[in-house]
Protein backbone atom coordinates (compact mmCIF):
# COMPACT_ATOMS: atom_id res chain seq x y z
CA UNK A 1 0.00 0.00 0.00
CA UNK A 2 1.43 3.37 -0.91
CA UNK A 3 -1.04 5.39 0.19
CA UNK A 4 -4.41 5.56 2.30
CA UNK A 5 -6.79 8.13 2.13
CA UNK A 6 -10.51 9.83 3.19
CA UNK A 7 -12.90 11.35 0.45
CA UNK A 8 -13.37 10.53 -3.40
CA UNK A 9 -10.32 9.23 -5.90
CA UNK A 10 -8.59 12.82 -6.88
CA UNK A 11 -6.17 12.97 -9.84
CA UNK A 12 -3.70 13.58 -7.65
CA UNK A 13 -4.10 9.81 -6.81
CA UNK A 14 -4.47 9.29 -10.28
CA UNK A 15 -0.85 11.03 -10.94
CA UNK A 16 1.03 8.97 -8.28
CA UNK A 17 -0.59 5.20 -9.35
CA UNK A 18 0.68 6.13 -13.20
CA UNK A 19 4.24 6.67 -11.92
CA UNK A 20 4.31 3.48 -10.36
CA UNK A 21 5.35 -0.27 -11.80
CA UNK A 22 2.55 -2.18 -13.83
CA UNK A 23 1.75 -4.29 -11.41
CA UNK A 24 1.27 -1.83 -8.92
CA UNK A 25 -0.86 0.58 -11.28
CA UNK A 26 -4.19 -0.11 -9.20
CA UNK A 27 -6.39 1.85 -6.74
CA UNK A 28 -9.25 0.83 -4.37
CA UNK A 29 -11.80 2.35 -3.33
CA UNK A 30 -14.39 1.68 -0.44
CA UNK A 31 -17.85 3.21 -0.82
CA UNK A 32 -15.79 6.48 -2.56
CA UNK A 33 -15.75 7.73 -6.47
CA UNK A 34 -13.82 9.59 -8.64
CA UNK A 35 -13.80 13.20 -7.68
CA UNK A 36 -14.69 15.89 -10.33
CA UNK A 37 -11.26 16.57 -11.43
CA UNK A 38 -9.56 12.84 -11.53
CA UNK A 39 -10.98 12.71 -15.08
CA UNK A 40 -7.56 12.71 -16.77
CA UNK A 41 -5.60 10.83 -19.31
CA UNK A 42 -3.54 9.17 -16.69
CA UNK A 43 -6.70 7.10 -15.67
CA UNK A 44 -6.17 4.62 -18.96
CA UNK A 45 -3.48 3.56 -17.69
CA UNK A 46 -4.03 2.56 -14.17
CA UNK A 47 -6.53 0.20 -12.61
CA UNK A 48 -9.41 1.69 -10.66
CA UNK A 49 -11.75 -0.09 -8.43
CA UNK A 50 -14.84 0.73 -6.12
CA UNK A 51 -17.21 -1.20 -4.18
CA UNK A 52 -19.72 -0.65 -1.29
CA UNK A 53 -19.05 -4.01 0.19
CA UNK A 54 -15.33 -4.33 1.61
CA UNK A 55 -15.00 -8.34 1.25
CA UNK A 56 -16.09 -7.89 -2.71
CA UNK A 57 -13.93 -4.91 -3.23
CA UNK A 58 -10.87 -7.24 -1.93
CA UNK A 59 -12.21 -10.30 -4.08
CA UNK A 60 -11.99 -8.39 -7.00
CA UNK A 61 -8.25 -6.99 -6.19
CA UNK A 62 -7.32 -10.37 -6.13
CA UNK A 63 -8.85 -11.29 -9.05
CA UNK A 64 -7.56 -8.29 -11.13
CA UNK A 65 -3.69 -9.03 -9.52
CA UNK A 66 -3.66 -12.77 -10.30
CA UNK A 67 -4.99 -11.64 -13.93
CA UNK A 68 -2.56 -8.71 -13.88
CA UNK A 69 0.59 -11.58 -13.27
CA UNK A 70 -0.39 -13.78 -15.97
CA UNK A 71 -0.40 -11.00 -18.51
CA UNK A 72 3.02 -9.88 -17.30
CA UNK A 73 4.20 -13.29 -17.55
CA UNK A 74 3.07 -14.11 -20.88
CA UNK A 75 4.35 -10.32 -22.32
CA UNK A 76 7.91 -11.29 -20.81
CA UNK A 77 7.30 -14.86 -22.77
CA UNK A 78 6.53 -12.89 -25.75
CA UNK A 79 9.64 -10.65 -25.76
CA UNK A 80 12.08 -13.70 -25.91
CA UNK A 81 13.80 -15.26 -28.86
CA UNK A 82 11.45 -17.85 -30.14
CA UNK A 83 13.07 -21.27 -30.31
CA UNK A 84 12.75 -24.31 -32.86
CA UNK A 85 14.35 -27.41 -34.25
CA UNK A 86 13.24 -28.86 -37.92
CA UNK A 87 14.06 -31.73 -39.70
CA UNK A 88 13.82 -30.73 -43.16
CA UNK A 89 11.88 -33.51 -45.81
CA UNK A 90 12.28 -35.82 -48.89
CA UNK A 91 13.96 -33.37 -50.96
CA UNK A 92 15.01 -29.33 -51.24
CA UNK A 93 12.81 -28.30 -54.25
CA UNK A 94 14.74 -24.75 -54.93
CA UNK A 95 17.86 -23.68 -52.93
CA UNK A 96 18.44 -20.30 -54.25
CA UNK A 97 16.62 -16.88 -53.50
CA UNK A 98 14.67 -18.51 -51.47
CA UNK A 99 15.38 -22.09 -50.78
CA UNK A 100 11.95 -24.11 -50.67
CA UNK A 101 12.04 -26.82 -48.94
CA UNK A 102 9.39 -29.27 -46.63
CA UNK A 103 10.00 -29.63 -43.12
CA UNK A 104 8.73 -30.93 -39.79
CA UNK A 105 8.72 -29.33 -36.74
CA UNK A 106 10.62 -31.14 -34.49
CA UNK A 107 10.69 -29.13 -31.54
CA UNK A 108 9.39 -25.42 -30.56
CA UNK A 109 7.42 -23.15 -32.63
CA UNK A 110 8.79 -22.30 -36.26
CA UNK A 111 7.80 -18.60 -36.65
CA UNK A 112 8.44 -16.49 -39.91
CA UNK A 113 11.71 -14.19 -39.93
CA UNK A 114 13.63 -16.67 -37.50
CA UNK A 115 17.02 -17.11 -37.60
CA UNK A 116 18.09 -21.07 -38.33
CA UNK A 117 21.02 -22.61 -38.10
CA UNK A 118 22.86 -25.91 -38.68
CA UNK A 119 23.90 -28.88 -36.20
CA UNK A 120 27.07 -26.97 -36.64
CA UNK A 121 26.24 -23.56 -35.02
CA UNK A 122 26.15 -21.68 -38.74
CA UNK A 123 24.12 -19.84 -39.68
CA UNK A 124 22.21 -21.05 -42.83
CA UNK A 125 19.43 -18.55 -43.41
CA UNK A 126 16.32 -17.11 -42.44
CA UNK A 127 12.54 -18.18 -42.61
CA UNK A 128 10.87 -15.88 -45.15
CA UNK A 129 7.07 -17.62 -45.27
CA UNK A 130 5.68 -20.20 -43.81
CA UNK A 131 3.06 -22.30 -46.01
CA UNK A 132 0.92 -25.78 -45.62
CA UNK A 133 -1.40 -26.95 -48.49
CA UNK A 134 -2.42 -23.24 -49.72
CA UNK A 135 -2.36 -21.23 -46.52
CA UNK A 136 0.02 -19.20 -45.40
CA UNK A 137 0.89 -19.47 -41.95
CA UNK A 138 2.20 -17.13 -38.61
CA UNK A 139 3.65 -20.22 -37.30
CA UNK A 140 3.99 -23.78 -36.93
CA UNK A 141 3.94 -25.69 -33.58
CA UNK A 142 5.53 -29.19 -32.91
CA UNK A 143 4.27 -32.06 -35.16
CA UNK A 144 3.67 -29.95 -37.93
CA UNK A 145 4.94 -30.50 -41.28
CA UNK A 146 4.70 -27.29 -43.24
CA UNK A 147 5.88 -27.15 -47.16
CA UNK A 148 5.79 -30.20 -48.10
CA UNK A 149 4.50 -31.69 -51.43
CA UNK A 150 2.11 -34.68 -51.22
CA UNK A 151 2.80 -37.25 -54.20
CA UNK A 152 0.43 -39.61 -56.11
CA UNK A 153 3.02 -42.24 -55.59
CA UNK A 154 4.69 -43.36 -52.12
CA UNK A 155 8.37 -43.81 -53.56
CA UNK A 156 10.29 -40.36 -54.79
CA UNK A 157 13.49 -41.20 -56.79
CA UNK A 158 14.72 -37.48 -58.52
CA UNK A 159 13.71 -34.05 -58.62
CA UNK A 160 15.31 -31.68 -61.22
CA UNK A 161 14.44 -27.98 -61.26
CA UNK A 162 13.74 -25.54 -64.32
CA UNK A 163 16.69 -23.07 -64.78
CA UNK A 164 14.17 -20.23 -63.75
CA UNK A 165 13.29 -22.04 -60.73
CA UNK A 166 9.66 -22.11 -61.43
CA UNK A 167 8.91 -25.76 -61.27
CA UNK A 168 9.91 -29.07 -59.75
CA UNK A 169 10.30 -32.01 -61.78
CA UNK A 170 9.91 -35.01 -59.53
CA UNK A 171 10.05 -38.86 -60.93
CA UNK A 172 8.16 -41.44 -58.58
CA UNK A 173 7.85 -44.94 -58.66
CA UNK A 174 4.89 -47.21 -59.02
CA UNK A 175 4.11 -49.78 -56.35
CA UNK A 176 2.05 -53.16 -57.42
CA UNK A 177 0.15 -52.61 -60.58
CA UNK A 178 0.97 -48.30 -60.48
CA UNK A 179 3.14 -47.16 -63.06
CA UNK A 180 5.82 -44.63 -62.50
CA UNK A 181 5.02 -41.28 -62.85
CA UNK A 182 6.96 -37.71 -63.53
CA UNK A 183 4.85 -35.10 -61.25
CA UNK A 184 5.18 -31.23 -61.98
CA UNK A 185 5.02 -29.14 -59.18
CA UNK A 186 5.00 -25.20 -59.45
CA UNK A 187 7.46 -23.68 -57.28
CA UNK A 188 5.70 -19.82 -56.92
CA UNK A 189 2.06 -21.45 -56.35
CA UNK A 190 3.29 -24.47 -54.20
CA UNK A 191 1.07 -26.89 -55.50
CA UNK A 192 1.57 -29.75 -58.12
CA UNK A 193 -0.04 -28.64 -61.87
CA UNK A 194 0.97 -31.81 -63.90
CA UNK A 195 1.79 -35.69 -64.01
CA UNK A 196 2.98 -37.65 -66.59
CA UNK A 197 2.71 -41.79 -66.33
CA UNK A 198 5.64 -43.95 -66.66
CA UNK A 199 7.24 -47.51 -66.59
CA UNK A 200 7.49 -48.32 -63.14
CA UNK A 201 11.02 -47.97 -62.31
CA UNK A 202 10.90 -44.45 -62.75
CA UNK A 203 14.83 -43.44 -61.27
CA UNK A 204 16.63 -39.72 -61.54
CA UNK A 205 15.41 -36.95 -63.83
CA UNK A 206 17.57 -33.88 -65.17
CA UNK A 207 16.46 -30.96 -67.09
CA UNK A 208 17.49 -30.62 -70.71
CA UNK A 209 16.36 -26.93 -71.83
CA UNK A 210 13.67 -24.62 -71.81
CA UNK A 211 11.97 -24.00 -75.44
CA UNK A 212 9.87 -21.14 -76.57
Amino acid sequence: VIKAGIGPITKKDIYVTNSLPDEDRVILGFNVSLADDANVDELKNIKVLTNEVVYKLIEDFEEWRENKQKEIERKKLNELPTISKVEILDFVFRNTSPAIFGVAVKGGLLTKDLEMINNRDMKIGRIKTIQHEKDTLPSAEKGKEVAKFNNTRKVTHGVSISPDSRYAFVTVEGVGKEPGAVEIFDLKKLKPVAIAETGKQAGGIAFWKMTN
